[in-house]
C-alpha cells in the first residue's frame, strides 16, 4: 500500500470527534474533494437537547467544514439526511446553505440522482437544488476521473425505509480509497459489492449498535460482514453509527483484536481520544449542568457553548478542543 494515503485523506467530522457525520476530504491529483458536508448532534438523546460541549465542537467542526467546501474542487453528497449535507433548514445545530450557496455554485456538486426519492429526503434535496447547481450521477460505475460513483446501494439492511446512498471510490495513485458512508454492514450482498472494486482502504458507517431492539437480531450479520470486509482490504475505516454509545468502543477493539487488521476510528487517524459526545450526552449534563433556558438563549445568540468548552477541558483531561 502507498503509505502516504494518510496524507491524502482529512477526516473532518464523525462521532469519534464528537459530532454525527461521516466527512472527509480526499486529495487526488489536482482534485480537492470533500464528500458528505454535513453535521447533526442528535437533536434528542435520553430527552435531552445537545449538551453546550456538544455545540461548541459542532461549531468548530461546522467551520472546518465551510473551510474546505471552499477549498474543494468537488463536493459530493452521498444521501440526502441531514449529517450529510448542507439543508435548507437546518436546525441551529446544523449545517445551513445560507452563506455558503455563492461559494458551492463554484463547485462541481455531485449528488445521488433523486427522481426516486420520496418524503422528507426529496423535499430536502429538491430545496438545495433550487440554490445549488448540482450534478446528479445517472449511472452505476460512473467515472469522473479520478473519482467513479456505484450504486446507489442500501442505507443498512437490504430494502431499507431509510433509502440508498450513492458509494464513491477515488484512486490515489496506487491505493483505492472508498467511501461507503452509511452502509451500517447490515447486508452481505452491499459487501460483497464493495468488495468488486478491490478497495484498499474503505471508509464506513458500523453498526448502529445505540439501536437496541433494532440491532437484537442483526448482530450477529454487522459481525460477520465486518469481519469479511476488514479481511479483504488493507484498511478498514470505521466511524459514524457504531460510536453513538459506549458499546461502539467494545465491539470496535473487539473486532481490532480478532482479526489483527488495520482498523481505525476517525479519532485515532487524526491522534485524538475518541470524543463520544453523543453517548456522554447524560454524563455532560451531570457533571457541567446546564442553566434552564440556555438552549432557547443559544438560538438568539444570548448564551457562549465556549464556556462549557472551557469547563470541559478541566474535568476530561483528554479532550482535544
Amino acid at each position: 500500500m502507498n503509505s502516504t494515503w494518510k496524507e491524502r485523506i482529512l477526516i473532518i467530522g464523525t462521532e469519534t470527534l464528537g459530532v454525527r457525520g461521516l466527512c472527509c476530504v480526499v486529495r487526488a491529483g489536482e482534485r480537492r474533494i470533500l464528500i458528505d458536508p454535513g453535521i447533526a448532534l442528535g437533536y434528542y438523546r435520553e430527552g435531552l437537547l445537545p449538551h453546550p460541549v456538544q455545540i461548541a465542537v459542532g461549531s468548530i467542526i461546522r467551520e472546518r467544514i465551510i473551510t474546505e467546501i471552499s477549498a474543494s474542487t468537488d463536493i459530493v453528497i452521498s444521501h440526502f439526511h441531514g449529517d450529510h449535507m448542507p439543508l435548507v433548514h437546518p436546525n441551529p445545530y446544523q449545517l445551513g446553505v445560507e452563506g455558503i450557496r455563492e461559494c458551492m455554485n463554484t463547485k462541481k456538486v455531485w449528488v445521488k440522482e433523486f427522481s426516486r426519492e420520496t418524503g422528507k429526503r426529496l423535499e430536502r434535496v429538491r430545496e438545495f437544488a433550487d440554490l445549488v447547481n448540482v450534478i446528479p450521477v445517472q449511472n452505476d460505475n460512473e467515472r469522473h476521473g479520478v473519482m467513479t460513483f456505484h450504486g446507489p446501494l442500501d442505507h443498512g439492511e437490504d430494502d431499507s425505509f431509510l433509502g440508498q446512498v450513492l458509494i464513491t471510490t477515488i484512486d490515489l495513485e496506487g491505493d483505492l480509497f472508498c467511501h461507503a458512508s452509511d452502509l451500517q454492514l447490515l447486508s452481505t450482498a452491499t459487501v460483497e459489492k464493495i468488495l468488486e472494486f478491490s478497495p484498499s482502504i474503505v471508509m464506513v458507517s458500523g453498526p448502529p449498535l445505540y439501536l437496541e431492539d433494532f440491532m437484537q437480531t442483526r448482530k450477529g450479520k454487522a459481525w460477520n460482514n465486518a469481519v469479511h470486509l476488514a479481511e479483504n482490504v488493507d484498511t478498514l475505516i470505521l466511524d459514524h453509527h457504531l460510536f453513538r454509545s459506549g458499546k461502539g468502543l467494545q465491539w470496535y477493539e473487539r473486532l481490532r483484536q480478532s482479526t489483527g487488521r488495520d482498523i481505525f476510528s476517525a479519532a485515532w487517524l487524526t491522534d485524538m481520544e475518541p470524543h463520544l459526545l453523543e453517548a456522554m450526552r447524560a454524563e455532560l449534563y451531570r457533571c457541567i449542568p446546564v442553566p434552564s433556558g440556555w438552549h432557547e438563549r443559544y438560538i438568539i445568540k444570548k448564551e457562549d457553548p465556549f464556556i462549557f468548552l472551557e469547563m470541559a477541558r478541566k474535568i476530561y483531561p483528554w479532550f482535544g478542543y
